[in-house]
């Protein structure tokens, strides 16, 4: 039975403080107080724009993320171009030349001088002679003249790039019995 009179006092006190606090607010309200009662509306409006901002700077953390990226990839490109550029570039040493090309360079040495442009004509990279030609010319003391000759003479040297060993062997004799014959001359 206490717990039972305990019960309903401690719910009767209960109410009187709420009364008591619902009859302060009236006052209060007619005195002419206003309360700032929160606008559900200003916090789901807040929490819409900070989700928001929080994506926008997620969108541009990955745009930059994926610049950078970019950035990486072209630079490592251009690293692996300019390496193949300058391996291009450099001068091949007589180690890396094949047996063939260094006797057709002690032939042709001696007579290079004689033409002001023989690097440009010979070295010319659309200059259609063969390994097999090199070879055929690495033997002649006018190995420099044929080269310079052939270089430019390009349609007789594609003729011989496309003959067999043997009619090239003739060719090309025939063009350093010419050339030996201009020299003596």
């Amino acid at each position: 039975m206490f717990n039972r009179f305990f019960l309903v006092s401690i719910l009767l006190f209960s109410m009187l403080g709420a009364t008591t606090d619902a009859q302060t607010l009236n006052q209060q309200i007619s005195r002419g107080a206003t309360f700032n009662i929160p606008n559900p509306l200003d916090s789901y409006t807040q929490m819409l724009n900070a989700q928001n901002l929080q994506a926008q700077a997620e969108q541009t953390a990955a745009q930059r993320r994926f610049i950078e990226e970019q950035t990486r990839a072209l630079q490592l490109e251009n690293r692996r171009r300019e390496e193949q550029a300058s391996r291009a570039q450099a001068p091949q040493t007589p180690n890396e030349l094949p047996p063939f090309v260094l006797r057709w360079l002690k032939s042709a040495q001696p007579r290079m001088h004689l033409f002001p442009d023989f690097q440009q004509v010979v070295f010319s990279q659309d200059l259609a002679i063969s390994d097999d030609m090199i070879k055929l010319m690495g033997s002649s003391p006018f190995a420099a003249d044929i080269a310079y000759y052939l270089g430019t003479h390009r349609i007789e040297a594609m003729a011989i790039k496309a003959m067999s060993l043997a009619e090239a062997s003739q060719a090309i004799s025939g063009i350093e019995s010419r050339l030996m014959q201009t020299a003596n001359k």
